[in-house]
């Protein structure tokens, strides 16, 4: 996901991002900044400024939710570039793109 990313959203990424495993006895609340909440502790993953996710889906065991078919981590982490890394003008682009595609029914 990096690999092709401009060096000023990398960089940008690099300065303030990062990435957490829990298990599923864990649950995210075992990181520092969702600690209080109890309240969504049954997700498998969140994008913070630390992307977080569920180890079962990371693994892809037998008892992801998900089937093998959705890549929680690449997706939170998604959310992580998106509002800490982008620049305005892509933030604004991936909007308005997610937008048009809702609206015609994709």
């Amino acid at each position: 996901m990096v690999e092709h990313m401009k060096p000023v959203i990398f960089d940008k990424l690099a300065a303030v991002a990062s990435v957490g495993i829990f298990t599923k006895e864990e649950t995210l609340n075992i990181f520092p900044e969702y600690d209080d909440w109890s309240y969504k502790s049954s997700l498998a993953g969140y994008g913070g400024a630390r992307s977080v996710c569920a180890e079962y889906n990371v693994l892809c065991t037998d008892v992801d939710p998900y089937g093998h078919r959705l890549n929680v981590l690449t997706h939170e982490f998604a959310h992580t570039v998106h509002y800490y890394a982008s620049t305005w003008n892509i933030y604004h682009e991936v909007r308005t793109k997610n937008r048009d595609l809702s609206e015609a029914g994709r």
